[in-house]
């Protein structure tokens, strides 16, 4: 549901739930009730923790555009 702003990840075979113990398995990886995660919508990959975010400012792409914005007079 990525038009709704949140991710999602469907048909999670290695996925193994253990509501007795709270925990969750993906793999080898067990985390427990309440310990982040971080969902990748685009290649379906998760992660144990946050994932850190990482802004790329395309200042050459901007210096472009700001060419088109100036008219040929100045």
């Amino acid at each position: 549901m990525r038009q709704l702003g949140k991710a999602c990840v469907t048909g999670c075979s290695t996925l193994w739930i253990d509501s007795a113990r709270r925990s969750v398995r993906f793999g080898e990886l067990t985390l427990a009730e309440g310990e982040l995660i971080t969902l990748d919508s685009n290649t379906g990959r998760v992660f144990a923790g946050e994932a850190s975010i990482v802004v790329d400012y395309p200042t050459l792409w901007l210096a472009e555009v700001e060419k088109w914005r100036q008219s040929p007079d100045q």
